[in-house]
């Protein structure tokens, strides 16, 4: 990635965009030979014509990809099975049935049969990956299992409560020492967490009326936690929960707080994406298309302005540098935009025509995006290519 303050040169594009010996600026426009599309800079999209600086590559790259340019794989599973739900970590995709990836999706292992049949929710938190999966029945569990290696699974008794399923995982530092957090669903009830200093013996922490969202994550950046200096929040969010969102410092005691719009009111929205942390600051869409905010964990803020012409809102994805969202325009067309600074978003480019497409989920695994689109018939597998 090339440097967002300092002395910037044209060999250090060389270097970085593949070019052997360059002659002038104007051989780095985006969409030309050396620079994608999409590619985006400290200040925003590099241009493609007109004006063009050393400026507008500043803290951009070669290799992190920007979701402009988007193709389609062909794996050697079918695609129904590979799941609505997939984690990524220690180099690996894990899904359902225990397939395993090491190429982003192109090639899966079918890994263990110690692996429960569902088709629930794959994360991967706190150095392990996490299954959870629903069973019928009057006295069903919370059935999680959990694995260090994406092949061998360990199972979890949480508790047992009627069609309860886990919808949420994360993990965090607290006085130094790992804690994981899981939500799960209870009939009639709603969401409730649990906590574990161990990732084996969980405790319940919440009352369902404190922690209304279906999904967690860990905020380490936040004020407010149990460690030195205040290090870290867990937010409890989503699930439908219109205007609230709940956080906790250690996993245990868990506050309730207004989601505020612009002129201080509680919002009638629910937050529908997953949450990104991007540069000190929580990131996530509402079913409309507004972005909530926070720099604290404490205080949460929804965007007076929504997605360029949004209908449909699915997922999205921090790089590291920037925030990518895959969504529906009015038009009918599926597209992706960016922000870097969690407030203003620019459409990059269009995907798919079809008004029925649905996205599963949206990951960035090592220097590409990958996302799993349902089409009428079909699951296609979708991807910049490298």
């Amino acid at each position: 990635m090339l440097p967002a303050t300092g002395s910037i040169s044209f060999n250090d594009l060389a270097e970085e965009f593949g070019d052997v010996a360059p002659v002038a600026l104007n051989e780095y426009y985006a969409d030309g030979a050396l620079v994608p599309i999409g590619t985006v800079g400290k200040l925003g999209l590099v241009p493609s014509a007109g004006a063009l600086s050393l400026n507008a590559f500043r803290g951009s790259s070669g290799s992190l990809l920007s979701g402009a340019h988007w193709t389609s794989y062909s794996t050697n599973q079918p695609n129904y099975s590979v799941g609505s739900s997939v984690a990524v970590g220690s180099g690996m995709m894990v899904t359902q049935y225990g397939l395993r990836s090491f190429d982003s999706g192109r090639t899966w292992i079918r890994g263990t049969t110690t692996i429960a049949a569902g088709n629930d929710m794959y994360e991967y938190a706190g150095g392990k990956f996490w299954h959870g999966y629903t069973t019928a029945g009057p006295n069903a569990n919370i059935n999680v299992q959990s694995s260090e290696d994406g092949l061998n699974w360990s199972n979890i008794l949480i508790s047992g409560y009627t069609y309860a399923g886990l919808t949420g995982v994360c993990a965090g530092s607290v006085y130094y020492q790992t804690r994981w957090c899981v939500a799960a669903y209870k009939s009639l009830y709603g969401y409730t967490v649990w906590t574990s200093t161990d990732g084996i013996s969980f405790n319940q922490q919440s009352d369902p009326a404190n922690t209304p969202g279906a999904n967690l994550i860990f905020f380490p950046e936040a004020s407010g936690g149990v460690a030195a200096g205040g290090d870290g929040m867990f937010i409890n969010y989503g699930g439908y929960a219109q205007g609230y969102i709940a956080t906790s410092p250690d996993g245990v005691a868990w506050t309730k707080r207004a989601i505020l719009d612009h002129m201080g009111s509680i919002t009638a929205d629910y937050i529908r994406t997953k949450a990104c942390i991007l540069n000190g600051m929580f990131i996530a869409l509402t079913a409309k298309g507004k972005t909530v905010t926070s720099t604290d964990g404490i205080n949460f803020v929804v965007s007076a302005t929504a997605l360029p012409n949004a209908v449909s809102v699915y997922e999205i994805e921090s790089s590291g540098s920037y925030v990518l969202a895959i969504y529906k325009n009015t038009a009918g067309y599926m597209v992706t935009a960016y922000t870097m600074d969690g407030i203003s978003w620019t459409a990059i480019t269009t995907l798919d025509i079809s008004t029925k497409i649905e996205v599963y989920w949206l990951k960035c695994v090592g220097s590409r995006f990958v996302a799993m689109l349902d089409s009428p018939g079909a699951r296609l597998l979708w991807t910049v290519p490298v």
